[in-house]
């Protein structure tokens, strides 16, 4: 009994139990606060408790497994390999920057209070956050198999993709909605599980997370026009999802070949 336990919460899985008890924290303080504030408190509110959940959970990632300080989760080391992973996430940034400069007319109802607390605040805490929570918490554990196998990765892989993509069905309305939910964002957060797995890098992951949801948040308040350009990139803005999963999972099956990954394998285990 005391060997499994020691399998299960050891440090190969510690950090998918983490995940899933933060996941429910987050949950749970965000219900108390979520229909009692609105617009710019709320983005603010909500903003800092990404912040301090992010905090609390880095500590616990340094703790958990051993890392000396901040620094050796949160660096530029192997951004090359990072930047390369996350070519699906970049490639969909410059798509939503294409259509943006060719198809919005104007920008309707955003304030600087709503743009600062909302685009800025709450996107760069929940790239902080989430990225800790859905990516550092549940992949750091495949870093610590002896055989880092590709059926290893996915399985890691899938448990990001299933958490992540549950981590965003608060507002969903009917089953078909939070399917859908949990498909374009588990996909979305594929790049980021492809940009950890194959380069160890977190704070790439984070960065490329805080630039993307920027855009993504910022369509509510635009005003469209059909140009010839919106129309053809509306018609494949839903191929994007297939060009970044497809992207992730070669970097995610390629990753058992980055030998610096390998090298910092071998000396955690």
């Amino acid at each position: 009994m005391k060997n499994i336990l020691s399998i299960i919460f050891g440090k190969k899985y510690i950090g998918i139990w983490l995940a899933i008890l933060f996941y429910i924290l987050f949950s749970m303080v965000t219900s108390i606060y979520r229909y009692r504030v609105d617009g710019t408190v709320w983005f603010l509110v909500n903003s800092l408790q990404r912040l301090l959940f992010g905090l609390i959970e880095l500590m616990l990632f340094m703790k958990c497994f051993q890392k000396k300080d901040w620094k050796e989760v949160l660096n530029f080391k192997g951004y090359k390999k990072g930047l390369l992973a996350g070519s699906g996430i970049i490639l969909f940034i410059i798509y939503f920057v294409i259509l943006y400069i060719t198809g919005v007319s104007g920008i309707v109802g955003l304030t600087f209070p709503l743009a600062f607390s909302q685009l800025f605040c709450q996107q760069i805490t929940t790239g902080f956050f989430e990225e800790i929570t859905y990516r550092g918490f549940i992949l750091e554990g495949y870093f610590y198999h002896e055989k880092q196998k590709v059926s290893t990765r996915l399985i890691y892989t899938l448990v990001s993709f299933l958490l992540f993509g549950s981590g965003h069905l608060m507002n969903c309305t009917s089953w078909s909605d939070g399917v859908f939910r949990m498909v374009t964002t588990g996909i979305i957060g594929m790049s980021f599980t492809a940009i950890y797995l194959y380069s160890h890098n977190l704070l790439i992951a984070m960065i490329l997370h805080f630039i993307f949801d920027i855009p993504a948040n910022l369509i509510i308040y635009a005003n469209w026009s059909n140009t010839v350009i919106k129309v053809f990139l509306d018609d494949i803005f839903y191929g994007m999802y297939i060009i970044i999963g497809i992207t992730s999972l070669i970097f995610i099956i390629k990753a058992g070949n980055n030998s610096n990954c390998q090298q910092e394998a071998a000396s955690i285990s």
